[in-house]
């Protein structure tokens, strides 16, 4: 048997980038892996090929899925990255959707097939606040020579495509705006239509308000909402504008008016619709409906 030297043990990481440098500085005698010298042949060399691949790879070792991965994955983790996602079991990294992981890591690590989704929507707690993601998904068993079940762990191959999918997302609510508002008579029926339009894509708009300014600038009426009926959501039906008011959501609203310019704050108090979530939103924004001639928005839309 070949003897084991400190050259080729250390080797094997010795390039890598950044999750070179970290994976060769951690202090791996810390987790189940121990100390690097008594890594397995396939572990070391799977680690070498995952640091030199320009995909985001990560691999889940051992029975407590300790997590390895190279830096094109480090965007995936957020925060987490370095100290809540490296050498950490994957559900400790991953509690919020490990429920949704597990039954997919657990296939191909047990001796089944591979797993892959072409886009797997998660919501991840990575950057401070519960964040929609979409993911293109691979993972595969890595064979191992020392375990008892000849699987050692599961390589993951990942692809983060949550731009692609907001952005294709709001390119069909814009067809749909422009569709819905092709055939409308007066400006009443646009902004009813525009709600219509809007109602379709309840991811971005749990709800949405349009309330039209009066000629003067001095008033807000409520024309139309996401709902069947005219629904306000923490604002009256018909309002003064004034962004001195004491109630936030008038002042607020107001000030958008008033400035012309969209504006975001915390979510009034009281229910707000989640539509495809679970939770409601916590923060809103007021958009103004810009008119040429006018200082202050002709309209705004309360979202």
């Amino acid at each position: 048997m070949e003897q084991v030297t400190e050259r080729n043990i250390y080797d094997f990481i010795a390039r890598g980038g950044e999750m070179g440098e970290r994976i060769r500085n951690f202090d791996w005698e810390s987790t189940p892996l121990g100390r690097r010298e008594s890594w397995s042949e396939s572990l070391r060399s799977m680690v070498n090929i995952m640091l030199a691949n320009r995909l985001p790879m990560l691999i889940w070792w051992g029975n407590e899925y300790i997590q390895l991965y190279n830096d094109a994955y480090i965007p995936v983790p957020g925060l987490k990255h370095p100290k809540k996602s490296l050498g950490v079991p994957g559900y400790e990294c991953w509690s919020e959707i490990w429920g949704v992981l597990k039954p997919l890591v657990d296939m191909p690590f047990n001796g089944g097939p591979p797993t892959w989704m072409d886009d797997i929507l998660l919501i991840v707690h990575r950057n401070g606040f519960d964040e929609e993601t979409h993911f293109f998904i691979a993972y595969s068993p890595i064979p191992d020579e020392t375990s008892d079940s000849g699987i050692g762990g599961v390589l993951a191959t990942v692809n983060e495509i949550t731009e692609q999918v907001l952005s294709n997302r709001t390119i069909e609510t814009l067809r749909h705006l422009s569709a819905k508002s092709a055939g409308a008579q007066t400006e009443n029926e646009v902004y009813e239509k525009v709600c219509l339009a809007l109602r379709r894509n309840d991811k971005d708009f749990t709800f949405a308000c349009l309330y039209k300014v009066s000629q003067d600038g001095k008033f807000g009426q409520l024309v139309s909402s996401t709902e069947n009926e005219r629904v306000s959501y923490g604002l009256p039906l018909n309002f003064k504008i004034d962004p001195n008011d004491p109630d936030p959501a008038i002042s607020n609203i107001s000030k958008a008016i008033v400035e012309n310019s969209t504006l975001l704050s915390d979510a009034p108090e009281g229910d707000l619709p989640g539509g495809a979530w679970e939770t409601a939103p916590h923060q809103i924004i007021f958009v103004p409906v810009k008119h040429s001639n006018k200082k202050f928005a002709h309209a705004i839309l309360y979202a």
